[in-house]
């Protein structure tokens, strides 16, 4: 009410008697502004000495409250002895401001009784005029004061309406200029979709001819799978006629040293006259035993050139006049068994190397169809991951579609009005890395399984089994929680996990966290690697996507709010959010960090690290807390060197799981000892740890963290 004074203009004061013993006093006046809220009630002040007497306004009946429009009046009622202190002692308190009223000197009438000083009544006929001028006067001033007062409100609203136009021109060229942008984004937007649609041409068209080069690929192998087969078998053969012509070979020499032995043995016969009318005596039958294995041809030509070779060598040459002895007649069949013997044997020695041989070519054979096998394993795993290559690519196609829609989606007026852009020409560079960036986005296609036929190799004894890719994204349900708990922690966790950026989505994108004067974590993630840097200050705005703008716990609020509570956030005093300057669609790819379905090993690997405190929080939110129904312990971490731990883990029967810094009241039942930036993979069994204490506890611990990772 510190305007009320100026607001408030009295312009009239009366005494009013009814001859009695109480005079009324009738205060009127107007607003000069506008009528401001009044607390309290209106009360009259007069002074008597050092007392200060308080007189409240009466009701008025509604017939007489009736006054002109931006009028009032207020009366009261004061005792008739004070009727002549009225004047120059008299004022009007409203709240806590008291302003004085102007009331006029009092005619003293003769004292009656000499009781008490009385007014005149009715007053005369110069006291009516005076006062009559003296309410004009009040009226004039109070007309010259609401004219000066009318005066500088048309200058005030004047000023205001050029503010407005100047305001309104503003606005129009903001219109303007956003028409031109979202032309422009209109037309990137187009020349994108064109270079899209390149892209998927030429993908098709690689594929076709992929398909094709691998077609003739395989059937080139297969054929020269079967000469190499055929040449495989035809040189077993050879080896084969070989070694059996070398066998038939050493045994023909060894017959053949066994007989001019024994000829040299044996003493020279007598002489005996063989008569001239009896012919020789033929030579005994020599028929193969029945026993006898067929021999191939190869071995049949072979044994049979060896043969007659070790007959030429062991029978010596004589005089065609000369006629063998019977008894050497003897030793020659005698030698011709042996030898047929022996090529018994031998026929018998080469259909076990036959069937091994046999048993060879089976053999490779079954790698040659494992081979087969595997190829065309790796065909439907081709072919699989193409097909998912195509749905990412439809997919891309579907969500520029759906921005175009939604840049697109203008006023009809507006859209007839503006001319149509035409299209950017087809850079190559550009098609070249927009087709990158796609590859780049399009996950690996999932391995087809083997064939039936090949049983699944047997993991190594002592090893873990390969961690399953997780069905649910725990990492945002995490983030989230603490977020809601401790937002600061929750920041830290998001400044922690930057380094997995591209890991998490791997669209090019550049932005900045700046998080005061002195400090802006600086993010570029580019299609062949990611870089996050520690700066001074943050990058011009040109040239990054976006910027968020606040401390650790705004940013941590901003990604756990909804649509509604980020754009509202600003407006709580309590839990403010940070700030989005730039692109704010871009912002998703800070979505995406937090929500990636990402493995504890995959977060390692992309450059990860949390402090013990931080890490125990993150293996604490991964827990539910039914999980550890009837379990209750608690897990330490401590460095090599240090003689206590430094973080926390209690799991508490049912409850949520908490971790802190401070040393529990009760035992610490396990203690994991390895460096400060390992500890959450140590808690999952990522990387190697000592373990002081129970091993049950970690065991429990590991387990709980893999299910909450594969779902």
């Amino acid at each position: 009410m510190s305007d009320l004074p100026s607001a408030l203009g009295i312009e009239a004061v009366e005494l009013v008697s009814d001859g009695g013993r109480s005079v009324a006093v009738r205060v009127t006046g107007r607003w000069r502004r506008r009528r401001p809220e009044l607390r309290g009630q209106a009360m009259l002040v007069v002074e008597t000495g050092t007392v200060r007497q308080r007189f409240v306004a009466m009701p008025e009946p509604p017939s007489l409250i009736g006054a002109a429009p931006g009028t009032w009046r207020l009366s009261f009622t004061v005792p008739a002895e004070l009727a002549l202190q009225l004047a120059g002692k008299t004022f009007l308190q409203l709240g806590a401001v008291i302003v004085p009223l102007p009331v006029g000197e009092v005619v003293e009438a003769p004292a009656g009784d000499g009781s008490r000083p009385e007014l005149l009544e009715p007053p005369g006929p110069e006291l009516l005029d005076a006062r009559q001028l003296r309410s004009s006067e009040l009226a004039a001033e109070s007309a010259r004061r609401r004219a000066a007062e009318a005066e500088a409100a048309l200058a005030e609203l004047t000023a205001q309406a050029g503010e407005i136009e100047d305001g309104l021109a503003r606005a129009r060229e903001e219109s303007d200029r956003l028409r031109d942008e979202i032309a422009e984004r209109e037309r990137r937007l187009r020349s994108s979709e064109q270079h899209l649609h390149a892209e998927c041409v030429r993908r098709s068209e690689v594929e076709q001819a992929l398909t094709e080069k691998t077609r003739a690929a395989r059937h080139d192998l297969r054929v020269l799978h079967e000469h190499v087969a055929d040449l495989e078998r035809e040189l077993g053969r050879m080896r084969r006629a070989v070694d059996e012509a070398e066998h038939l070979a050493a045994a023909a020499e060894a017959r053949r040293a066994d007989a001019e032995r024994r000829l040299a043995e044996r003493p020279p016969p007598a002489p005996e006259p063989a008569p001239a009318s009896k012919p020789p005596p033929s030579e005994p039958p020599t028929e193969p035993p029945p026993s006898e294995p067929p021999p191939s041809v190869d071995a049949n030509r072979a044994r049979v050139i060896a043969t007659e070779f070790a007959l030429a060598q062991a029978v010596p040459a004589r005089p065609p006049t000369a006629t063998p002895a019977p008894r050497i007649q003897s030793a020659r069949a005698a030698d011709r068994q042996a030898l047929r013997r022996e090529s018994a044997m031998i026929g018998h020695r080469l259909v076990e190397h036959r069937t091994a041989a046999l048993e060879r070519e089976l053999a490779e054979a079954r790698h040659e169809l494992a081979d087969a096998r595997r190829d065309l394993a790796d065909a439907r795993r081709e072919l699989e991951r193409q097909r998912l290559l195509n749905e990412r690519a439809y997919d891309a196609i579907d969500h520029v579609r759906g921005e175009l829609a939604r840049l697109g989606g203008d006023a009809p007026a507006q859209q007839a009005a503006r001319a149509p852009a035409p299209p950017a020409p087809v850079q190559a560079e550009k098609l070249s890395a927009a087709l990158a960036r796609l590859r780049e986005t399009t996950p690996e296609a999932p391995e087809a399984p083997a064939a039936a036929e090949e049983p699944p190799a047997p993991a190594p004894t002592g090893q873990p089994a390969p961690h399953p890719r997780p069905a649910k994204p725990w990492l945002g349900k995490a983030f989230r929680t603490l977020a809601g708990r401790d937002a600061s922690s929750a920041g830290r966790l998001l400044l922690a996990l930057l380094p997995a950026q591209r890991v998490a989505d791997p669209h090019p994108v550049v932005y900045d966290l700046v998080l005061g004067d002195l400090a802006t974590a600086r993010v570029t993630v580019s299609s062949a690697s990611a870089e996050v840097d520690l700066g001074d200050a943050p990058r011009p705005l040109s040239e990054v996507d976006f910027q968020l703008v606040g401390d650790l716990a705004s940013m941590a609020r901003l990604l756990a709010a909804g649509p509604v509570r980020r754009r509202l956030g600003r407006l709580a005093p309590r839990h403010p959010v940070a700030r989005i300057r730039g692109d704010r669609s871009r912002f998703r790819a800070l979505e995406h960090l937090i929500d990636a379905p990402l493995t504890l090993g995959q977060l390692r690997a992309a450059g990860v690290r949390l402090d013990p405190v931080l890490a125990m929080t993150v293996a604490a939110l991964m827990i539910e807390p039914d999980w550890t129904a009837g379990e209750r312990f608690t897990i330490g971490h401590r460095v090599q060197d240090a003689a206590s731990p430094d973080a926390y883990l209690h799991v508490r029967d049912g409850k949520p799981s908490l971790a802190s810094a401070e040393p529990p009241h009760g035992p610490v039942t396990s203690v994991l000892v390895c460096p400060a930036d390992e500890v959450l993979d140590g808690l999952a069994g990522t990387t190697p740890a000592r373990l002081e204490g129970e091993e049950r506890p970690l065991a429990l611990l590991r387990q709980w963290l893999d299910r909450a990772q594969s779902g």
